[in-house]
């Protein structure tokens, strides 16, 4: 039998067996999962305070916005001296780290050091914008013990967003006291002086209570008088969280319309 000659691959196809054979092995590392990123230890506690602490802006400055995050009260104490850090930055963010104290004794240390800044703060009409962001830290916190401060300092001559601002975080206290001392606020107002703070602690008493009955003292110590006793200020606080959540959204979505326009 006679044998036939077996001829050897031409150049052309023996790279494009090659090329095939790099496109497979290509597809075969593309299918393997990639590694994981390597993330970055957590800081302890102690490591946060002692930046808190540090002698450098930047660092107090990141130790003080990474402070949102860390619930362990004993942040709350660097955190309260940070307020009257020279740097206006520092400060908002000591401010904002406070407001998200979790535990009990954390609010109450967090509301504690923030009322003390109430005073100084409303002393300068240049710092109102810091004393906003002081007074809704302290709405969010709602202590019982801020009352009599935050109701403090408010008067004919106090910026219409301070005043708002002031009478909306006694609101949000969950004590039949705010209720209480926000119908005594409107009854020292009379009735024919200062309609913007009458307007204000309506708005107030009808986001503390649900109830919308205006700016007249009377008919709210006549409610109150038969409400007082059965007024559940958990269920209250409830619906504020509520309405919060809801206005948040709004704001979210509105924003996002912009954003979307811009475009």
């Amino acid at each position: 039998m006679r044998r036939v000659p077996v001829r050897a691959p031409s150049f052309a196809l023996a790279a494009a067996l090659a090329l095939l054979a790099a496109a497979a092995a290509g597809a075969a590392r593309a299918e393997e999962p990639a590694p994981a990123a390597e993330t970055p230890a957590a800081r302890s506690v102690e490591q946060v305070v002692a930046d808190l602490r540090s002698d450098e802006e930047a660092v107090r400055l990141a130790a003080a916005e990474e402070a949102a995050a860390v619930t362990d009260d004993a942040v709350a104490s660097p955190l309260v001296k940070l307020l009257r850090d020279d740097r206006f930055d520092v400060r908002k963010a000591a401010i904002a780290a406070l407001a998200k104290r979790s535990t009990e004794k954390g609010r109450k240390a967090a509301a504690a050091g923030l009322v003390a800044r109430l005073g100084p703060l409303s002393k300068s009409a240049e710092l109102e914008g810091e004393l906003v962001l002081v007074v809704r830290a302290l709405h969010d916190l709602a202590q019982e013990s801020a009352i009599p401060a935050l109701l403090d300092d408010i008067g004919p001559e106090t910026g219409d967003e301070v005043v708002r601002a002031r009478l909306l975080a006694v609101a949000n206290v969950p004590s039949k006291k705010a209720v209480d001392e926000l119908i005594q606020f409107l009854s020292r107002q009379g009735r024919g002086k200062w309609q913007g703070a009458r307007r204000h602690v309506a708005d107030a008493l009808r986001y503390a209570t649900g109830e919308n009955l205006g700016g007249d003292p009377d008919v709210w110590r006549a409610w109150w008088r038969d409400a007082e006793r059965t007024f559940d200020v958990e269920a209250a606080a409830k619906r504020r969280a509520e309405e919060g959540e809801a206005r948040g959204n709004r704001r979210g979505e509105r924003e996002g319309r912009e954003g979307r326009r811009e475009r």
